[in-house]
């Protein structure tokens, strides 16, 4: 072979010396296109995988968000504190 290279170890896919300039080309381009078909299924897989994981995540946002509007903060609203006011001001401080 060539460079100490044995019979059958240059790489299989380059035979562009066998073919005419021409053909080389189209062979370089068919390569070309065949990796960029491969990493477009690849991104494909990989958007689907990430799509997949938003999902989950918005669904889980969405049940926090629906927890979160059950619960009720410790401290009072300005309206309810006024009817507050108003109510000690009616009944008085005691029972």
């Amino acid at each position: 072979g060539f460079g100490g290279e044995g019979p059958g170890e240059r790489d299989a896919d380059n035979l562009s010396f066998l073919m005419a300039p021409d053909q080389a080309e189209d062979a370089s381009e068919v390569s070309a296109l065949a990796e960029l078909a491969a990493q477009n299924l690849q991104l494909k897989q990989r958007l689907r995988h990430v799509l997949a994981q938003l999902h989950t995540l918005q669904e889980e946002v969405h049940k926090h968000q629906e927890d979160a509007s059950q619960w009720q903060t410790r401290y009072w609203s300005v309206q309810e504190h006024q009817r507050f006011l108003e109510a000690v001001r009616i009944y008085g401080k005691k029972n």
